[in-house]
């Protein structure tokens, strides 16, 4: 009896198969191509080629994922980079993941050195411990941390203030931390030097002061007085600045003459009338031109003394202020100021120094 025929099996692309791979693939290509059966054949091929189907839209699906979670990177990156000041994150374990070109720049290292190690790890000793403290106490009590601290930087020892927080993941558990680094060295030394400054107007300017000084503005304003001028003019000390120092000097010419001074110009000693409260006072005030000021150390004006200037060379005495005054014989001065010289209620003194014949003969000997 003659043997029964076996039916063809269905013909199956290989490439189906092949495109597939993994085990689950080639066990149904198996099972496809040793299949006797023309109705099993085509139900393993539509099985097959939906698995693949799926397989396909879950490697497009990663590929997205990956496409946008580069992207987002990048955008992080950028955002980290524009930044001008330092910054810096960590993981749980207090080690760098990353920081911007600020902070490899402050710190005088690259990420490269930093990232996957902890501050005790990147050369800091000088104050890794504490640092590292610091680090800790803020991820075991999450939040944030402000704290202002010395450190050496790749410009040396620089005042700075930390500001560091916490951040989580998605389960919203404490991933790391987040830090930015803002160098105060320039703002403590600007406020030291105000300071200073307030320290040294409050020795001159201040209640206890015992000097007489008055500091003018170049427009003739009053920027600040000491108490005891101001006493001896009959004002008050606390409402003169910002007011016109006019009012103070019984002659405008000489005031005017003053505000002439030009700011590079060396202390020198004049004499000026100022309106005090017992009446016109003539007496000898210093100049020291400082730039857009002009500082006036003035001679007691509660006694009226009145100051004559007097050359020690040829004893010629100045008529007028130090920049315009004439040098003349003392006689003829003496007959112009007759009234002035013989009042008893206002004694005279001679303020020393040198004219200007006897200055370019004698200067360099002085």
């Amino acid at each position: 009896m003659p043997a029964a025929a076996v039916p063809a099996a269905a013909p199956v692309s290989l490439r189906l198969g092949a495109g597939l791979g993994g085990l689950a693939g080639g066990a149904l290509l198996g099972l496809a191509l040793s299949s006797s059966s023309p109705l099993v054949a085509p139900a393993l091929l539509g099985a097959l080629g939906a698995a693949f189907a799926l397989r396909l839209v879950a490697v497009r699906e990663r590929r997205r994922l990956l496409r946008e979670l580069g992207a987002q990177r990048h955008l992080l990156e950028a955002l980290l980079e524009a930044v001008p000041i330092p910054l810096f994150y960590k993981d749980r374990q207090a080690r760098y993941l990353g920081c911007n070109t600020a902070f490899e720049r402050f710190l005088g290292r690259k990420r490269e050195q930093l990232i996957g190690r902890g501050v005790t790890e990147v050369g800091l000793e000088a104050y890794a411990d504490r640092y590292a403290a610091r680090d800790r106490e803020l991820l075991e009590h999450p939040g944030s941390q402000v704290y202002e601290w010395l450190v050496e930087g790749a410009a040396g020892a620089r005042q700075v203030e930390f500001h560091k927080a916490t951040f989580t993941d998605a389960r919203g558990e404490v991933a790391g931390l987040v830090g930015a680094v803002l160098d105060l060295t320039a703002q403590r030394r600007a406020e030291g030097a105000l300071d200073r400054t307030r320290a040294r107007h409050d020795l001159l300017f201040g209640p206890g002061s015992a000097l007489d000084l008055l500091t003018l503005s170049r427009r003739g304003e009053v920027l600040a007085v000491s108490p005891s001028l101001a006493a001896a003019l009959g004002k008050d000390a606390t409402e003169l600045p910002g007011h016109p120092a006019g009012p103070l000097f019984a002659v405008p010419e000489e005031l005017a003459g003053l505000l002439a001074v030009e700011p590079g110009e060396a202390p020198h000693h004049r004499s000026v009338f100022f309106a005090a409260r017992a009446g016109p006072r003539r007496t000898a005030v210093s100049v020291v031109p400082d730039g857009e000021r002009l500082h006036l150390v003035v001679s007691d004006l509660t006694g009226g003394a009145f100051f004559i200037p007097i050359c020690m060379g040829c004893h010629k005495v100045r008529e007028g202020d130090a920049r315009t005054g004439l040098w003349g014989a003392p006689a003829d001065y003496f007959y112009a100021h007759e009234r002035e010289i013989k009042d008893p209620a206002r004694p005279f003194a001679f303020t020393h120094g040198l004219c200007p014949d006897c200055l370019e003969l004698y200067g360099h000997e002085q």
